[in-house]
């Protein structure tokens, strides 16, 4: 368990692509997805950096580039132990029903519907029914989501896994695909929660 967090792990596996017919090359890398499907397969190549992949074409200098395989590991074990040090971090600070307002503000409206006074989030114009809506069902799910019983739902953690339960078990998709797509799109709720 690489976490302080109540059941929560850091799942790292690795992945090994090949064409199998030497015309592309073979890439090796740590990812937190379960490949089980050409989905998830996407997924996890899209999350593949120089920090945590390597690769090597097939050719007759593949055997000296085996010796990078050993600082891919060390590069890799570094990152799952920050990212569990970030989430212990993100668990002990908490936040005020009013800051937790503020993030929601600044992932959900733009910055020309509200201002931040004395630490409130005020509405300066009249908000769309569907963004209104939004926040509601993203406040449910931090207080109220699946598996936020385990966890301090106010802590920056809290507010960070009710986004991304939303995200993952109550927002309504038109089907897998535009689930999948929508997870995996760098400004998705749950990443700008998690850059915020």
């Amino acid at each position: 368990r690489l976490s302080k967090l109540p059941d929560e792990q850091i799942e790292s596996y690795l992945l090994f692509t090949s064409s199998h017919d030497g015309s592309g090359s073979i890439r090796v890398g740590f990812t937190p997805i379960r490949v089980v499907c050409n989905n998830t397969l996407n997924a996890a190549l899209s999350g593949l950096t120089k920090a945590n992949s390597w690769s090597i074409k097939h050719t007759k200098h593949a055997r000296s580039r085996l010796n990078d395989v050993q600082a891919l590991f060390i590069n890799v074990e570094k990152e799952i132990k920050n990212l569990g040090l970030l989430f212990d971090q993100m668990s002990s600070k908490y936040l005020s029903s009013s800051e937790i307002e503020t993030v929601l503000a600044k992932v959900v409206l733009s910055n020309d519907e509200y201002i931040i006074e004395e630490g409130s989030v005020k509405v300066i114009k009249d908000v769309p029914t569907r963004k209104s809506n939004l926040i509601y069902q993203l406040n449910k799910s931090i207080y109220t989501g699946i598996g936020q019983n385990l966890i301090e739902p106010t802590s920056l953690y809290g507010v960070y896994n009710g986004i991304t339960t939303y995200l993952q078990n109550t927002k309504s998709y038109k089907d897998d695909d535009d689930m999948f797509k929508a997870l995996n799109q760098k400004d998705n709720l749950g990443n700008k929660v998690f850059n915020e």
